[in-house]
């Protein structure tokens, strides 16, 4: 098993950079999505006095496509008044559709046309989600905020469906594909503020779905699948856990740096430019950069305004000013970053003591001693006092620890410990 990668708690070489390009949106810009040569904005619905109702400054929810390259608009249109999912819907870029929530229906779009083809299928419903060839569409389910959910997988063409049990507050239901076989991954997110926000994995055993929960902290926001890894940004918890899909296991934990209402939003992840690196939007009106093989944070990207969706167009870096920095009133477009300025970035190279420590007995070596203030934290955010062993104040007492990924904290130092 690998060494973790850090929760860098201490910040270390860290650049700050600020984006080369803007392009105008409508009010409140939140999700990016680049498909081919084109690239999809969509925007929320802006009420700004939280009535209901269209009032003079409110603005529908929106959908502009942009030429990747030129940054012309190739066609738009606005959704009608209502309640739009604008940041939880699905694609199939072999149908050329996408599906999405409006009201209780979700309706399927062409994506060449950006006209309404078909109503797939009615009900309550918080997130929609489509198969790569479009025949299949997940949909999260919450008959309210504190009670479980479900996850309703629904045949487009027959219609028909069956429906399997979720943890709290479901969203983003997502396909996976590993050696062991296919999965479907979603995020619960929990109560406010109770720290019982998990990812949920359903695999098919011989036609059985089974069920596994991972806990990962409080407020779930955003899930990334790459290859046989899941990204989960955790909002109140103000970190990004890693799950290896086909172990079913939380495996990295990456803390941001931000607290208060100021979390991580959402992520992507860049492997084409040598070193993999997980790019995270926060409230703290920035981009987070990490190396995703040593969990070093190695470049800041200034924002200017509340972020949300981010996509990785070519060689660019697309992020939505979602909201002004220090308020939630509405921000009205979209950064760019180049991405190939970023791979001159590096961290000093002088040699560093690890960040993360795998615990296989009763105790565990440190590279510096343990203060009186010393916290263990899981994925659950549950915070315990820990202690050295008596003889030794650099040796972790651990036989106390389920297994599982910890944050350790004392004084200065912030390491990942997997017991």
């Amino acid at each position: 098993m690998r060494v973790l990668a850090p929760l860098c708690a201490l910040i270390c070489a860290s650049f700050t950079i600020v984006a080369q390009q803007r392009i105008s949106t409508p009010p409140q810009p939140v999700r990016i999505v680049a498909l081919g040569d084109t690239v999809h904005l969509l925007c929320a619905r802006t009420d700004v006095n939280f009535n209901g109702n269209f009032d003079d400054g409110d603005a529908t929810a929106y959908w502009k496509i942009v030429d990747a390259a030129s940054r012309q608009v190739i066609r738009e249109t606005g959704f009608g008044w209502g309640s739009v999912l604008v940041q939880r819907f699905g694609i199939s870029e072999e149908r050329g559709v996408f599906d999405i929530g409006f009201n209780d229906e979700v309706y399927r779009y062409s994506m060449a046309t950006q006209t309404n083809t078909d109503i797939v299928l009615a009900g309550s419903f918080s997130s929609v989600s489509t198969s790569a060839d479009g025949q299949t569409v997940w949909v999260a389910q919450r008959p309210n905020f504190t009670d479980p959910g479900t996850i309703a997988e629904v045949d487009v063409k027959s219609r028909a469906g069956k429906a399997f049990p979720a943890g709290i507050n479901p969203q983003a239901p997502l396909p996976y594909s590993t050696a062991n076989g296919n999965g479907l991954a979603a995020i619960c997110e929990g109560t406010f503020g109770g720290g019982n926000g998990t990812l949920e994995l359903w695999t098919d055993l011989q036609g059985a779905r089974k069920r596994t929960t991972i806990p990962v902290g409080d407020t779930p926001n955003h899930l990334l699948i790459n290859g046989d890894r899941a990204y989960v940004t955790v909002n109140g918890s103000h970190h990004v856990v890693v799950v290896d899909l086909a172990k079913q296991t939380a495996i990295d934990t990456f803390l941001v740096g931000t607290s208060g209402y100021d979390g991580p939003r959402e992520c992507a992840i860049d492997t084409a430019g040598g070193a993999a690196r997980l790019y995270v939007t926060t409230f703290s009106s920035d981009v987070r950069v990490f190396d995703v093989a040593t969990g070093n944070r190695i470049a800041t990207l200034a924002v200017g305004a509340k972020p949300e969706g981010l996509a990785i167009v070519g060689r660019e870096l697309w992020v939505t000013r979602t909201f002004v920095e220090g308020g939630y009133a509405a921000a009205s477009d979209v950064v760019i970053f180049d991405l190939n300025a970023l791979t001159s970035v590096h961290e000093n190279t002088g040699a560093k003591a690890p960040s993360g420590y795998l615990a296989v007995g009763g105790s565990l070596r440190l590279p510096f001693e343990l203060r009186d203030d010393a916290t263990l934290t899981d994925l659950a955010g549950k915070t315990t006092w820990v202690s050295a062993v008596v003889s030794d104040a650099q040796t972790l007492d651990c036989r106390h620890l389920p297994s599982g990924v910890y944050a350790l904290r004392s004084g200065q130092h912030s390491v990942t410990v997997i017991r």
